[in-house]
């Protein structure tokens, strides 16, 4: 049965019991890597399928992703592990496929891991968020197998095979990485005299990540509000927020910009000194009559301006700004309404 993240119990999974290292032999090692080859083609089909559900599932779902990692451990890797954990059947490990998550807000890191409940069956979750310690090691992961709704010939092979998708954010994520190279593995190989500092560097990562979430939270409700409110009438900033739903309202029968054209626009008309949306729509106004005359007499490939080409043309217009276009519009000048 499906368990949900939320109902899944914290156990040890069958790599993590014991606590006795051991020395694989040659035949071991022979034929550990004997089998391991054999199943690769099994991990690749498995590792491929949960790359696939994992991207359009998150797609989706309108979760910003920074990156899906992915890999497939080397057989070094594999006979290392069950070396350091006393374990002779590298089946016993749950790792060997493994994806991550890397998500840019923590908020979004639950919503991520009902992704994962609803898709994938989820046998254990560690949630390494609550482990303490001077190299702050944080990430959820989460040992999961394909449903067993699946079947068909293409799932005969994979299902039943468990794999780990640990989940975190991107400073979890380049805390992770800064730490690795230091090279220390657990606390205890940390020196007394560095474990203060290298915790203060931990907090600072866990800070930048609460920021980011305050930050991110901040900006939804700037978007609300700039949503919900009459921008027209209003003294409003001109910033991203504020003139994405303007030109929706005021351009509502034309081509939108993204959010990346709307930021250039922003920044011009920011450096022609325009301070507010109710400056740009005096501009509009003065010039809305020239600028349809132009549009009528000069209209662009597509039959229409989209919604910041219109702004840029009729700002040219009514401040006759020294462009290739300028000679192109000296006729409706005159159409231009007075200040």
């Amino acid at each position: 049965m499906r368990r949900t993240a939320s109902e899944s119990k914290k156990i040890s999974s069958p790599d993590v019991e014991s606590g006795n290292s051991r020395v694989f032999t040659v035949e071991e090692r022979a034929e550990t890597t004997k089998e391991v080859a054999a199943q690769e083609q099994r991990n690749e089909a498995l590792l491929q399928e949960v790359v696939f559900i994992l991207k359009s599932k998150l797609d989706g779902s309108g979760i910003k992703i920074h990156d899906i990692e992915h890999r497939i451990k080397k057989v070094d890797s594999i006979i290392d592990k069950c070396e350091r954990k006393g374990i002779q059947d590298h089946n016993l490990l749950v790792d060997i496929v493994g994806a991550r998550v890397v998500c840019l807000f923590r908020s979004d890191m639950s919503r991520v891991a009902e992704v994962l409940s609803s898709n994938f069956d989820v046998e254990n979750v560690d949630d390494k968020l609550l482990d303490q310690g001077p190299l702050g090691y944080q990430s959820t992961h989460y040992i999961c197998m394909l449903p067993g709704r699946y079947k068909g010939p293409r799932y005969e092979k994979t299902g039943g095979v468990k794999f780990e998708i640990q989940v975190r954010t991107l400073c979890m994520h380049a805390w992770a990485a800064v730490s690795h190279h230091l090279d220390y593995k657990g606390d205890w190989d940390v020196p007394e005299e560095l474990k203060r500092a290298l915790s203060a560097l931990g907090g600072l990562f866990y800070v930048a990540d609460n920021e980011f979430e305050q930050f991110y939270s901040a900006r939804l409700q700037s978007k609300l509000e700039a949503e919900q409110t009459n921008v027209v009438i209003e003294q409003k900033e001109l910033n991203l927020d504020t003139i994405i739903p303007y030109l929706k309202q005021h351009f509502a029968d034309r081509k939108q910009p993204t959010p990346s054209g709307a930021s250039k626009l922003v920044k011009q008309l920011k450096g022609y000194g325009y301070k507010s949306i109710q400056d740009l729509e005096h501009m509009l106004n003065r010039g809305e009559e020239a600028f349809a005359a132009y549009e009528r007499s000069n209209p662009p490939a597509s039959g229409r301006f989209y919604a910041e080409g219109a702004v840029r043309v009729t700002d040219r217009i009514v401040n006759r700004r020294p462009d290739g276009i300028l000679s192109q519009i000296n006729e409706v000048f005159h159409l231009v309404k007075p200040n």
